[in-house]
């Protein structure tokens, strides 16, 4: 329950950095684009936005191999 309670703290502050969650400074986001690896935006916006949310993407299309190591790299982080 630890791990679980951690991840969501973590994740939730990334959005909260993003401002994409609603914070006592910031009022959020109602609806986000999202924008993955195959995908090419145009705009600074979302060239910008698409940078970042790259880190939170794992591929599971590669030969239908579990990537593993990326899984373990984004739900295992440490602080």
């Amino acid at each position: 329950m630890l791990f679980a309670k951690k991840f969501k703290m973590q994740h939730k502050e990334v959005l909260k950095k993003h401002k994409i969650l609603r914070t006592d400074t910031t009022k959020g986001k109602m609806a986000i684009r999202v924008y993955p690896s195959w995908d090419n935006p145009t705009s600074k916006q979302a060239i910008a936005m698409r940078i970042w949310q790259l880190n939170y993407f794992v591929e599971f299309n590669k030969f239908r191999k579990l990537p593993v190591d990326d899984l373990k790299r984004l739900y295992l982080k440490e602080d």
